[in-house]
């Protein structure tokens, strides 16, 4: 294809959700601010919202990346595809490992899961994307599971995204609390600039520097796609195979417009061409009116069983009727006007725009009036007293008692830090201790061998160390000695050097004299047998004397140099041996220092070891991290435990908890905060106000929603573990 054409390493502009491609556009940058700073701060239910191919999916995978150190994220990333077995989707999502004989349910297992991630400071984070295209029933399940608190904190965070509808939908779900919606982002199309980005963005991390696509293309790309990811993706990856096809080396307007014309958008997407591009923005009046029109079809929409008015709207009765009487024209049936973007009503019509102010605002009056006329006709029509409406659920809920047992608002456990043996018990069962009190001693046997171990351990290093020191300042006394040593040869060789030798500075010198008075005798009678006063015999004879001068002298001055060769070379070998000699001790004097140095390592790992067993006996003593009352003690004197293994339980007894089992039509009806009246078995029965502090939306395996109300315990009353009754207020 067109990638080494085009110098690119991979695919610059596919639509996979590669994190490596995201181009933060400002819209996209407050989102993911705002989506982030959301999940930390647990505010519960988040969404994110923008048309399709607006880049929503690719900017959860670079949230995952971004958080995937601090949160654990389960993925659904279709949400049509969820089946109505919920939580079995989530435990699954979240590893939740079930037990097919575990006598508690899913929703307790998995309500637990979330709380004890909660309490070791994790976080929790549900994406679900396609969100807008899930069932009614099964987006607001999902959005009671947020639901879920512990101290004032949100153990599940979810974020859902969808289309630019969602979060109009989730005002439509029964039970929805807009307080409790935390974080709503909303991604827009991308501007002229940030499409520019975008497009050199992708280039760049696939591997090219170059400018491939010209201000023209550019410009026309935008007008294309008027800012949509998706659509800048599909003409960018078409005018590329357009131009590798032309063999030109910059994508001009041509290959856009070719490729515009090659390639059919994916599904929820539009190329804008000429023909569809509208030549006026939407009047505002207009926009608002689509959006009242199809906002109030699934609020008046009636539960499955429940009757239906005739007159509904947007029936084709009564517009109808309303065109008769009001002689206006034509007007698109609700459904239609719902399903079709206001831009597309003010473009497609075969009649032109209606863009006055006056009949706009006259519209929008009307449609008023339809809306309150058909709302009156429906609260006229449905009895208040239909079973599950407000009153009935109401009443139903303050005449029904509620039987639950009582149970301690907290709970802390003592666990063995490590393998001992439980020695004594301080305290007894009932007993109220307060924080830091001792409330079990362990006999660690292991430990006091450790600190055994390591304190000979720590001996065996320090006498190491103290050899070690001495060899090194033995080593140091050594080395000077040799040192003294080495200058007393060498002063004695200097010495030895100034001194002449007699015998062989002797014989050169009288050679070199006999040779002087043998070269000048010759010369005398060399003269005197020109002038003819000596005979030949004679001057030969002084001529032999002298040959034999020089050669006395030659062999006296070979054996000097000789001899004196012969110091050099004995000096040299003697100063080499030193110098072998001296680099020897140096070598052994460092390798001193290192053993030193390591055998002060050795001494500090055994403190630190001898440091960490005396800890660890030290931890034998086991103390209450809490004020509260002693109401198991899971060991006795003498028993074994390993680590990790529970030893005692406290309880907070000034607060207690009830938990009782509410129906699923009368749930809805309760609220955190809410009063309720708690008769306590006492003797005399005894009545009490409680507050309902929790409601669990996911219903248990026999349908019903646990509730639990908190009182604070009457003065000496031991309630645990009994039976109670609530009325709720």
């Amino acid at each position: 294809m067109y990638l080494s054409f085009y110098g690119l390493r991979e695919w610059p502009f596919s639509l996979t959700t590669d994190p490596r491609f995201y181009c933060a556009a400002n819209s996209h940058t407050e989102a993911r601010r705002a989506l982030r700073e959301g999940i930390l701060a647990r505010r519960g239910l988040l969404t994110l919202a923008g048309s399709t191919g607006s880049g929503k999916t690719l900017l959860l995978e670079v949230l995952r990346e971004e958080l995937k150190n601090q949160v654990l994220f389960g993925v659904i990333p279709d949400a049509r595809q969820i089946s109505p077995s919920l939580l079995e989707l989530l435990a699954e999502q979240f590893g939740l490992e079930r037990d097919a004989e575990a006598r508690v349910s899913l929703p307790t297992q998995f309500h637990r899961l979330l709380l004890e991630r909660h309490r070791q400071g994790n976080l929790t984070v549900l994406l679900v994307d396609k969100a807008d295209e899930m069932e009614s029933s099964l987006l607001a399940s999902l959005c009671l599971l947020t639901h879920h608190e512990e101290n004032g904190s949100r153990l599940l965070q979810i974020v859902l995204c969808g289309d630019v509808d969602l979060d109009r939908r989730l005002r439509r779900l029964p039970g929805y609390l807009p307080h409790l919606h935390g974080v709503k982002a909303k991604l827009h199309p991308l501007t002229k600039e940030e499409t520019d980005l975008f497009v050199q963005t992708r280039l760049r991390r696939a591997g090219t520097r170059r400018l491939l696509f010209t201000g023209a293309a550019l410009e026309t790309i935008y007008k294309r796609s008027q800012g949509n990811p998706c659509l800048i993706n599909q003409l960018c990856d078409g005018a590329l195979l357009a131009g590798f096809e032309a063999g030109v080396g910059e994508i001009s307007a041509r290959e856009v417009e070719r490729a515009a014309e090659d390639f059919e958008p994916l599904p929820g997407t539009t190329f804008v061409t000429a023909e569809t591009t509208p030549s006026v923005e939407p009047q505002p009046q207009l926009t608002s009116l689509f959006e009242r029109l199809a906002e109030p079809q699934t609020r008046f929409a009636e539960p499955a069983g429940e009757s239906t008015d005739s007159l509904e709207r947007g029936s084709p009765a009564s517009s109808e009727l309303i065109r008769s009487e009001n002689n206006l024209p034509a007007i698109p049936d609700s459904h239609e006007l719902a399903s079709r973007p206001p831009s597309a009503l003010l473009t497609q019509s075969p009649e032109p725009p209606l863009v006055s102010t006056r009949w706009a605002t006259a519209l929008v009056a009307l449609m008023a009036m339809i809306v309150g006329g058909v709302y009156w006709l429906r609260q006229s029509v449905v009895p208040a007293t239909t079973p599950g409406s407000v009153p009935v659920r109401n009443a139903a809920l303050v005449n029904t008692v509620f039987t639950g047992k009582l149970h301690p608002a907290q709970e802390w456990k003592a666990v063995a830090p490590q393998a001992s043996t439980v020695r004594s018990l301080p305290v007894k069962i009932g007993e109220f201790v307060t924080t830091g009190q001792v409330l079990l001693l362990l006999d660690d046997t292991e430990a006091k061998r450790s600190v055994e171990l390591a304190r000979i351990e720590r001996d065996l290093a320090a006498q190491e160390r103290t050899q070690a020191d001495t060899e090194k300042r033995f080593a140091r006394s050594n080395r000077a000695t040799v040192a003294a040593a080495t200058g007393e040869v060498a002063l004695a060789q200097r010495r030895a050097e100034s001194v002449p030798v007699p015998q062989r500075q002797e014989s050169v010198n009288r050679a070199r004299a006999v040779f002087e008075q043998a070269r000048l005798r010759l010369e005398r009678y060399e003269r005197l047998y020109r002038d003819g006063l000596v005979s030949q015999d004679k001057y030969e004879e002084q001529a032999t004397a002298y040959s034999v001068a020089e050669a006395d002298l030659q062999a006296a001055e070979a054996a000097a140099a000789a001899q004196e060769r012969l110091v050099s070379a004995q000096q040299s070998q003697k100063e080499k041996v030193v110098t072998e000699a001296v680099q020897a001790d140096a070598a052994e004097a460092r390798q001193r220092v290192a053993a030193v140095a390591l055998a002060g390592q050795r001494l500090e790992r055994a403190e630190a070891q001898l440091k960490l067993a005396e800890q660890r006996l030290a931890d034998c003593t086991v103390r209450a991290t809490a004020d509260g009352y002693v109401i198991a003690l899971s060991v006795g004197v003498g028993d074994q435990v390993a680590v990790g293994t529970p030893l005692a339980t406290l309880a907070n007894l000034e607060t207690l908890l009830l938990r009782v089992a509410v129906s699923a039509n009368l749930v809805d009806a309760l609220h955190e905060g809410g009063s309720a009246q708690v008769t306590l078995p006492t003797v005399p029965p005894q009545t009490i106000a409680g507050t309902v502090i929790a409601r669990n939306p996911v219903p248990d395996q026999d349908g019903t929603h646990r509730v639990e109300v908190e009182i604070k315990r009457p003065e000496h009353a031991l309630l645990v573990g009994q039976p109670a009754e609530v009325r709720f207020q």
